[in-house]
């Protein structure tokens, strides 16, 4: 949900108005926005637009359904930052789970912001990319010259793998590590029998669409 001022987002009548869209997006499954703010309202007597109008009529300031995202099924993760202002809910699959874990996962997709979660979501032009990006970082360093190329292999196979460490979720060695003892994400979902399904994060002032 956007609104125009902080106040009106800490007002009562907001957050309610935001409870009940998100139970009626986890009831209804609308397949996009425009379907959701045309859907009947489950307590009211109106659509979605009519709840949302009732209650600007009341505020006198605008509002509005920026995006949604439904997650069904699994084991989930949550995280919430103290001040309300970032909110990540993770989602993973298997016949384990552990709490704790799913929510320092969570809080570290809130402070590190991963843009890939998995490196199979990394599209082939930017691995590319960033496989010549090292390249060229080899064959500017003199004390390269010379190497075999198995060795230089596998000096670009460790930069890729810093780079993976550096914006892919599973790669990530976790952000608590004294906790953790320096393991990756990856490595704790799998320690407490979970896969990865996905994630996601939601920051307020973000004013990307769904």
């Amino acid at each position: 949900m956007r609104c125009e001022s902080a106040p009106v987002a800490k007002s009562d009548q907001f957050i309610t108005l935001a409870y009940e869209l998100a139970r009626g997006v986890a009831e209804n499954n609308p397949e996009s926005l425009e379907h959701f703010l045309n859907h009947p309202l489950s307590g009211t007597t109106g659509t979605v637009t009519d709840r949302i109008s009732d209650v600007i009529g009341l505020i006198r300031e605008n509002m509005k359904v920026q995006r949604f995202q439904r997650l069904y099924g699994g084991v989930f993760g949550e995280y919430v930052h103290h001040d309300g202002t970032l909110g990540v809910l993770l989602q993973t699959k298997g016949t384990g789970g552990n709490a704790e874990v799913l929510r320092d996962i969570s809080a570290h997709i809130a402070a590190l912001n991963p843009v890939y979660a998995k490196t199979e979501d990394v599209p082939d032009d930017i691995q590319a990319k960033e496989k010549e990006i090292a390249l060229q970082q080899i064959q500017a360093d003199p004390k390269n010259a010379g190497k075999p190329a198995n060795i230089l292999d596998k000096i670009i196979e460790g930069k890729l793998k810093t780079w993976a460490g550096e914006n892919v979720l599973l790669e990530q060695p976790i952000a608590n590590q004294a906790k953790y003892e320096k393991k990756t994400v990856g490595q704790l979902l799998k320690a407490a029998g979970l896969e990865l399904v996905g994630y996601v994060r939601y920051k307020v002032g973000e004013v990307a669409v769904q």
